[in-house]
């Protein structure tokens, strides 16, 4: 389970993807200090109303290049990439936390899904043993052997005894399907 959180859990997944932009973060304010060439291209479209009736219209087009070398900058760009290494190692320890609160509520709930099938199956037999105890006080009851008093407990333990089941098999799904969805395997259908 905790293989395949790592693998299709949405909240890892999004910490990776902010660590993976975080390095691109720092790799790209570390360029900053190496000479750019930028191409530049500008297009203009004038029309000058006149008194006449035809319109005068002037089309310029510029093109050129840019060429920007950086010099001094008072220690700006070393500040920046310094902030965007710490941002880096802060992205780490953000996925971090999310890997222990993850494999800690995986596990939380894979016990808890334990104890829900154990409950279950305890409360199977319970039920099934419910449902004898009724039979019995039944057939007694015909007989004339016991009395409405014993019939109606065992009928009454019965009840108690199904909506004990269904109770715990609402909590087993429950408990399932919140593992599920820490695994980040969540499909219902």
């Amino acid at each position: 389970l905790l293989n395949q959180a790592v693998q299709s859990n949405p909240q890892l997944k999004q910490a990776q993807y902010a660590i993976d932009a975080a390095q691109h973060k720092v790799k790209a304010t570390e360029k900053t200090r190496y000479p750019t060439l930028s191409f530049i291209t500008n297009l203009n479209d004038y029309t000058q109303d006149g008194e006449r009736s035809s319109a005068n219209t002037t089309r310029q087009i510029q093109a050129g290049i840019q060429l920007s070398i950086p010099i001094f900058d008072g220690f700006t760009r070393k500040y920046q990439v310094a902030e965007a290494r710490q941002n880096l190692q802060q992205k780490y320890v953000d996925k971090e936390k999310v890997e222990q609160q993850l494999v800690q509520e995986i596990w939380k709930n894979y016990n808890l899904l334990e104890a829900a099938t154990d409950n279950i199956h305890a409360l199977n037999a319970l039920n099934k043993s419910a449902e004898q105890s009724y039979s019995v006080a039944q057939g007694r009851y015909q007989t004339g052997v016991g009395n409405i008093l014993e019939l109606i407990n065992a009928q009454n333990l019965l009840a108690e005894s199904k909506m004990k089941y269904s109770t715990a098999l609402t909590e087993y799904l429950v408990i399932r399907y919140q593992l599920l969805s820490y695994v980040g395997t969540l499909n219902i259908w």
